[in-house]
């Protein structure tokens, strides 16, 4: 780009447009937004649904943290009992 083709390029940016907006799922598949960049209105319309895929809300996070609470609780319930066991003796 030069300064003698500079309004020649912005022309062609301008017809060419790119919308580089957008979201990956974990297929690749993108996910554009029909909400220009920056736009933060979130507190009004809350956030999209794009979101919510890999955050505390999303259904896998919450399957895998019960998973692992429950696993956590029989632990800890196993250590318990060993401990009991080993001041009882």
């Amino acid at each position: 780009m030069t300064l003698e083709n500079l309004d020649e390029k912005i022309e062609e940016c301008l017809e060419n447009e790119t919308n580089y907006n957008f979201a990956l799922t974990p297929d690749g598949e993108k996910i554009y937004s029909t909400k220009p960049p920056g736009n933060l209105s979130t507190h009004i319309y809350g956030p999209g649904p794009v979101a919510y895929m890999f955050t505390p809300l999303s259904k896998e996070w919450v399957e895998l943290n019960n998973k692992m609470e429950n696993k956590e609780a029989k632990d800890k319930e196993q250590t318990d009992d060993k401990t009991k066991n080993i001041n009882s003796d």
